[in-house]
C-alpha cells in the first residue's frame, strides 16, 4: 500500500478498494447461499421412512395385481391421438374403439390394439 501525495490519488484509490471490498462481500454470499442448498437435504430418518412406504405400496400392487380373479395381466386400452395437428384419428372413432375394447374384455376376449 502506498501513500501518494495527490489527494485525489488518495480518493481514487479508497474507492477502489471499497469496490474490491463490496465484491468480496457479495462472492461470500453468494456462496454462502449455495452452500445452504447442498446442506438442505433429507436426513437419514426421512430417507428410511420413504423406503418402508414405498415397500409396503409396492406389495400392496403386487397383492392386487396377481390375487385370484384378477389376472395375472392387465389389458390396456391403447388409443391414436385424435387432436392437434398431427391427429391420426377423431374422437368419434376413438369412442367407438374404446366400446369395441371394453366389450371385449367383458367377453373375456383380448383387446387388439
Amino acid at each position: 500500500m502506498s501513500v501518494a501525495v495527490n489527494s485525489k490519488e488518495v480518493i481514487q484509490f479508497k474507492s477502489a478498494d471499497r469496490k474490491a471490498g463490496g465484491i468480496r462481500v457479495a462472492m461470500v454470499l453468494a456462496l454462502g447461499l449455495a452452500s445452504t442448498a447442498a446442506m438442505a437435504g433429507r436426513d437419514a430418518g426421512q430417507i428410511m421412512a420413504q423406503e418402508k412406504a414405498n415397500k409396503e405400496v409396492a406389495e400392496k400392487r403386487a397383492e392386487v395385481n396377481f390375487a385370484p380373479g384378477a389376472g395375472a395381466s392387465v389389458q390396456k386400452i391403447v388409443l391414436p391421438l385424435d387432436h392437434g395437428p398431427r391427429a391420426v384419428t377423431t374422437p368419434a372413432l376413438n369412442k367407438e374403439r374404446l366400446e369395441r375394447a371394453r366389450a371385449a374384455i367383458a367377453a373375456g376376449l383380448p383387446v387388439s390394439n
